[in-house]
């Protein structure tokens, strides 16, 4: 497990007021950007959500 900090609920928070409607998504975005740390999903909409918004996405691996 890896605590949050502020800054992953501050990017969660925005993520979610931008139309994201999965808390856990968000927060797992938000805490791998900080600590650099890759993240898996099987979440192919989370992918389009952050790639559509302007998100960088490159920390995060799809698997299909």
């Amino acid at each position: 497990m890896i605590p949050l900090v502020n800054q992953d609920l501050s990017i969660a928070y925005d993520l979610v007021k931008r139309g994201l409607r999965d808390l856990f998504d968000a927060l797992l975005y938000a805490t791998s950007k900080r600590t650099g740390i890759t993240a898996i999903t099987v979440d192919e909409a989370l992918l389009k959500f952050l790639r559509s918004g302007g998100f960088e996405a490159s920390n995060m691996i799809l698997l299909t």
